[in-house]
C-alpha cells in the first residue's frame, strides 16, 4: 500500500539560485586574490595587474561572507514560517 502525500505539508526549503550564483562568483574572485597572494608565479596571477590583489581579496571575502549570511537568514526565515 502506497501512502498518499500530505497536501497540508510545508514544502521543503530550497536555497535561492541567485544566492548560489552570487556565492560562486565571490568564491571565484576570492580564489583569484588568493592565487595572487600565495602563487604569484602562476600564469593566471601574472596575467592580472598587481594592484588588483587587495581589491580581489576584499571583494571576494566580503561577498563570500555576505552570501553565507544571507543563506543562513533565508534558512532561519523558512523555519520560522513553518
Amino acid at each position: 500500500m502506497v501512502a498518499k502525500p500530505d497536501r497540508n505539508a510545508v514544502p521543503r526549503w530550497k536555497p535561492p539560485i541567485w544566492l548560489l550564483v552570487a556565492d560562486l562568483l565571490s568564491v571565484a574572485v576570492l580564489t583569484l586574490g588568493l592565487l595572487m597572494q600565495f602563487a604569484p608565479e602562476s600564469q593566471i596571477a601574472q596575467g592580472l595587474p598587481p594592484e588588483a590583489k587587495v581589491p580581489l581579496l576584499a571583494i571576494g571575502g566580503v561577498g563570500f561572507a555576505l552570501c553565507w549570511f544571507a543563506l543562513a537568514m533565508s534558512m532561519i526565515g523558512a523555519r520560522r514560517s513553518r
